[in-house]
């Protein structure tokens, strides 16, 4: 049995899997696919058209935006027109993603990843990578 949050917001031709958890204060926009046995913590923000492959879990605050341009100009108004430009992103089956993860527009995730806190993926990853964050540590950090 599938549980969606009666916080997540769930936008038009979204298919969600069997046995899903969808948390609360996540957006799904639309053209989105969700396999079976997928857990979507709080949060997260998938944009148009990402497949989403059986048995993934993503931990919370995920980010994977449907395009990554800024207008120019004053509050968004450019006289330069930009293209709108959607790709489809894949995230394989079995993926691990730990908090705060962004994938970039078009990035494709192999099956079997394991992408840990904090990591901002600007290229695709072939199947079963593992990418670990930069983390700091203070100064007095006795490792």
């Amino acid at each position: 049995m599938t549980f969606i949050h009666e916080f997540a917001v769930i936008r038009e031709n979204v298919k969600i899997g069997k046995n899903c958890i969808i948390g609360p204060f996540n957006v799904l926009e639309s053209g989105c696919s969700i396999g079976d046995n997928v857990t979507i913590q709080p949060h997260g923000i998938i944009g148009r058209n990402y497949i989403i492959e059986h048995n993934v879990f993503i931990g919370p605050h995920f980010t994977c935006p449907n395009n990554a341009y800024i207008p120019e100009g004053e509050h968004g108004q450019s006289e330069n027109k930009l293209p709108d430009v959607e790709k489809i992103t894949t995230i394989g089956e079995g993926t691990r993603i730990g908090a705060r993860v962004t994938l970039a527009p078009g990035v494709n995730i192999g099956h079997h990843c394991y992408i840990q806190m904090n990591c901002v993926i600007l290229e695709s990853l072939p199947p079963f990578t593992t990418v670990r964050a930069n983390l700091t540590w203070p100064d007095d950090y006795d490792i």
